[in-house]
């Protein structure tokens, strides 16, 4: 019934594919950090610490710059960063979609494509946005921080929600690995969807296309792309 080829699943990342949201999350990770006195820049952050969750990302920059950390220490910033990060939600709200995105959720309803989101951001900054732009009924799975125990660049996410959405949509047979197509905006994602062995379309919403070589496929953003589209590119993986 399904070929091995057609594509019955898009797994999107959340910030840097739906959202133009990465450079709002640096801003809440320098400004938590002041207190520690790092003074971190888009560059450092964009080259070593973006495709990180919270937990990871502060985990990783304490190590680096400080050569310490510890529990208490990091689930402070992380409450600091959470604060400054729902301050900016409240400021800009939907407007920070990126373009293309409902055209191609509605495209892919149309066609009975399945759609769900693995993001290492935290699971309320996701749900909160896709209500402000009435886009979270469009996804059968949500999968967040909160639900893994290894992030990117491990696969456990994007396996998990695969895994969530065979069990909430109860297909026969069920979706594989090679029916689905990740969207993802960093090398830490590709990475991960590699790793799950998944086709992946890379965006340069957050690095050039020179950077996203390990990719299936790069397109410049998802406006102008369809179901059509993305079918083709798992066909030709």
């Amino acid at each position: 019934m399904f070929g091995e080829h057609m594509l019955r699943l898009v797994l999107f990342d959340f910030d840097g594919v739906i959202v133009d949201s990465e450079q709002a999350h640096f801003e809440a990770i320098r400004q938590a950090l002041r207190s520690e006195n790092i003074d971190l820049n888009w560059s450092q952050y964009s080259q070593k610490y973006l495709g990180y969750s919270d937990l990871d990302c502060f985990v990783q920059i304490l190590s680096d710059y400080k050569n310490l950390s510890s529990s208490v220490l990091i689930n402070r910033l992380m409450r600091e960063k959470k604060e400054f990060f729902t301050h900016f939600l409240q400021e800009k709200g939907s407007s920070i979609l990126l373009p293309g995105v409902p055209e191609l959720l509605e495209s892919l309803r149309a066609k009975k494509i399945y759609r769900s989101i693995y993001s290492g951001s935290l699971r309320q900054e996701i749900v909160t946005i896709l209500r402000q732009a009435q886009l979270e009924e469009y996804f059968t799975v949500i999968i967040s921080a909160e639900d893994v125990r290894q992030g990117k660049p491990d696969p456990e996410g994007y396996l998990l929600a695969l895994e969530r959405t065979n069990t909430a949509v109860n297909h026969h047979p069920p979706i594989h690995p090679n029916q689905c197509l990740v969207i993802e905006d960093s090398t830490w994602g590709i990475d991960a969807a590699r790793a799950a062995n998944m086709c992946c379309l890379a965006v340069e919403n957050t690095y050039p296309g020179d950077q996203l070589q390990a990719a299936s496929h790069i397109a410049k953003n998802l406006a102008q792309l369809d179901a059509e589209h993305l079918q083709a590119m798992l066909s030709t993986k």
